[in-house]
């Protein structure tokens, strides 16, 4: 991998339209193996299903308005997103045949960015009010809602810590960009995690919690046109770099990790060996490769693909084989998650 990978900033608009939709099925739970995402729909972006062999595509949300953020819930029961209308956006949940909707989240305010937590008995969002944001918790069915302690800076992303004891979140202050920060989801109190950047941009663009539970991933940006991935340890140890990339997600097994790296003309999803430090291109470097999700039983990584002028959900074996698209796609990046797999049962 190329140390000055250049980082692409294109804007993702689906130009391919379902030529089909299939009726929902009143099926009691969604089987394994299948992948929740944003597609096209009737001028909207609403969340479909599909199986990993590209059969069983249907929708789960349907118009008016535009729903995206899919998660399962950890037990595969309820998929969690959020839905725009109207000038609002608001935390949803539906059934796995998505025959039943239920509004979790109301004005005033917006509420979005929503995240489960590890055992499904809680779920973490944010509530913006006048444009400032703060990290939320609340029931599954959207009672005893409640605010977190949090600094005096707009807060976004909310994410659990896998053991369910804390919630890692970004607070961005205009002087110096988004900081990192944990709250534990028993007692309340913030702690700021050190980010320094590998380069004179200050801010944390994006993180992710690695799968001990011990170390964060934060993406910085080294420069106009490049992000570097660094691992931070909650001891207080110096954080490390990993590699030039972004959107890094860790295999079941912790033991490897898919990034992008933004190349000129398009951007290539690797796969790194943790052990061996080796980073090994996968996809076409012809094409523009994006938000790699390993699936839970380590076996496949969806993804999202820009060939010429279609964008689509893909799949492919972690050693980049087997490659094959599944259905077009949406690119709204700016709600995650895009891609969520079907727990295992």
């Amino acid at each position: 991998m190329g140390r000055r990978a250049v980082l692409l900033f294109i804007p993702l608009v689906a130009t391919a339209l379902l030529a089909a939709v299939t009726d929902r099925p009143a099926e009691p739970a969604v089987p394994a193996s299948q992948i929740a995402f944003v597609a096209p729909y009737e001028g909207t972006r609403q969340i479909f299903v599909v199986n990993t062999d590209g059969t069983g595509l249907r929708p789960l949300t349907g118009p008016p308005g535009d729903s995206e953020g899919p998660a399962w819930s950890p037990d595969g029961r309820r998929l969690l997103f959020v839905h725009s209308e109207a000038g609002t956006t608001q935390v949803y949940t539906a059934s796995p045949s998505g025959a039943e909707t239920k509004q979790l989240t109301a004005s005033p305010g917006t509420h979005a960015e929503a995240a489960w937590s590890p055992d499904g008995h809680r779920i973490a969002f944010i509530t913006r009010v006048a444009g400032f944001g703060r990290v939320s918790l609340m029931n599954p069915d959207g009672s005893d809602q409640r605010r977190l302690s949090a600094p005096d800076a707009s807060a976004s992303a909310p994410a659990w810590s896998p053991d369910g004891s804390l919630i890692a979140f970004l607070a961005r202050s205009e002087a110096s960009g988004a900081a990192l920060y944990l709250t534990r989801t028993d007692s309340g109190g913030i702690r700021r995690i050190p980010t320094p950047p590998t380069g004179v941009i200050p801010g944390v663009t994006e993180f992710v919690w690695l799968r001990d539970g011990q170390h964060i991933a934060y993406m910085t940006r080294a420069g106009p046109a490049q992000s570097d991935i660094s691992l931070v340890s909650l001891d207080g140890a110096p954080p490390r770099w990993l590699a030039f990339g972004y959107a890094p997600n860790w295999s079941p097994d912790g033991t490897r990790v898919a990034f992008v790296v933004a190349h000129v003309g398009g951007g290539q999803i690797y796969v790194q060996d943790l052990a061996a430090k080796r980073s090994v291109s996968l996809t076409d470097p012809q094409a523009i490769s994006l938000r790699p999700v390993w699936s839970p039983d380590g076996a496949w990584i969806a993804f999202l693909s820009i060939h010429g002028s279609d964008l689509a959900l893909w799949v492919m074996h972690p050693d980049g084989s087997g490659q094959r698209r599944l259905a077009p796609a949406a690119g709204n990046l700016s709600v995650l998650p895009v891609i969520s797999w079907t727990p295992s049962q």
